[in-house]
C-alpha cells in the first residue's frame, strides 16, 4: 500500500470522514477528496497527510497507523507498535 492509499483508507474510518479531516487541514471537503483520489491537478502534501495521520492516531481509529507504516515500508522498514491487550469493543 502506498502512502496516499493509506490516507484514503484512514479517512474512510475517521468519524466524519473526509469532511471532518478537511477542516483540520484547512481545505474544503471537495478539495481534500480530489487530493486523496489523485485527481489531475491535485496533490496531497506531506504536511496534510501527517495532520490526517495524527488525527487518526489521536482517536485510535481503525487503520490509524496505515500512513506511518506505508511510509516506513517505502523506506525498507516498518513501525513497531507496542503490544497491548485488547478488550471487547475497542477499535482495531
Amino acid at each position: 500500500m502506498n502512502p496516499v492509499d493509506a490516507i484514503r483508507l484512514m479517512t474512510k474510518h475517521y468519524p466524519g470522514g473526509v469532511d471532518a479531516l478537511a477542516v483540520l487541514v484547512g481545505k474544503s471537503g471537495e478539495t481534500l477528496r480530489k487530493e486523496i483520489a489523485g485527481a489531475s491537478g491535485y496533490k496531497l502534501g506531506v504536511n496534510d497527510a501527517c495532520t490526517i495521520s495524527e488525527a487518526c492516531i489521536a482517536i485510535g481509529s481503525e487503520h490509524c497507523n496505515a500512513y506511518a507504516n506505508a511510509v516506513a515500508a517505502n523506506c525498507g522498514g516498518f513501525v513497531q507498535l507496542k503490544v497491548v491487550e485488547r478488550h471487547a469493543g475497542q477499535c482495531h
